[in-house]
C-alpha cells in the first residue's frame, strides 16, 4: 500500500478542504444577516 501523497491527491485534498471552508463561511454569512434582518425595524416593503 502507498501512503506517499501525489501532487494530485494533495491538490483534491487541498480543493476539498477549501469547499468545506467555503461552505461554512456562507452558513456563517446566511445566519449573520438573518440575525441583522431580524434586528431590523418591521416596515413594509416598498417595491
Amino acid at each position: 500500500m502507498n501512503t506517499d501523497l501525489t501532487s494530485a491527491d494533495y491538490l483534491a485534498r487541498i480543493r476539498w478542504i477549501r469547499m468545506c471552508m467555503a461552505l461554512l463561511a456562507v452558513q456563517n454569512d446566511m445566519a449573520a444577516a438573518r440575525g441583522a434582518a431580524t434586528t431590523l425595524p418591521r416596515e413594509p416593503a416598498r417595491w
